[in-house]
């Protein structure tokens, strides 16, 4: 005789998956990775120079991608995510902010933009874009707040889904 653990929750996920494909409503999930999010932002800011940092997530390392790519001489050996979270992991609202030394070549300027990618709850990386593309502010800000929400759901199917694969004992 075999003992079963079973979870509340466990069955609970169980059926909202089951729901979920079956009800024939389908909606396609938006790319939510750190180069697809760079190219929406360079369309929202006519090409200037920009960087989009996605801290770590359930099932998903840090990410970090920049326009201009990585100058020709850089100096210390460090990535650019690493680079980018050491500086912009304490950002919590949009603001001007002075470029450290280490990221200057990437953005020729001593002062950017870093808008958060955020929700009320969850912190999900942020945007750095130059001083030019303040004229598009508002739609900087708005694409943030979508793109978190998109994080957000994305983290939010990756735990669902490990959830999912837990085994039961038999």
């Amino acid at each position: 005789m075999g003992v079963t653990v079973t979870h509340r929750a466990l069955v609970d996920v169980a059926d909202f998956e089951r729901e979920e494909r079956t009800s024939g409503v389908y909606a396609k999930v938006q790319p939510t990775g750190a180069a697809a999010a760079l190219e929406e932002l360079r369309d929202i800011t006519g090409g200037e120079p920009a960087a989009v940092l996605l801290f770590a997530t359930h099932g998903r390392p840090p990410e970090a991608v920049a326009f201009p790519p990585q100058p020709r001489r850089v100096e210390g050996t460090y990535s650019l995510t690493h680079r980018l979270s050491s500086w912009l992991h304490t950002f919590k609202r949009s603001t001007l902010a002075e470029v450290p030394t280490y990221l200057r070549a990437w953005f020729h300027d001593h002062s950017v933009i870093v808008v958060p990618i955020c929700t009320p709850d969850w912190h999900a990386g942020a945007l750095v874009v130059t001083r030019p593309a303040a004229a598009h502010a508002p739609a900087i800000r708005a694409f943030a707040a979508d793109l978190a929400l998109r994080l957000q759901q994305a983290d939010r199917r990756a735990r669902i889904s490990s959830l999912g694969s837990v085994t039961r004992i038999a």
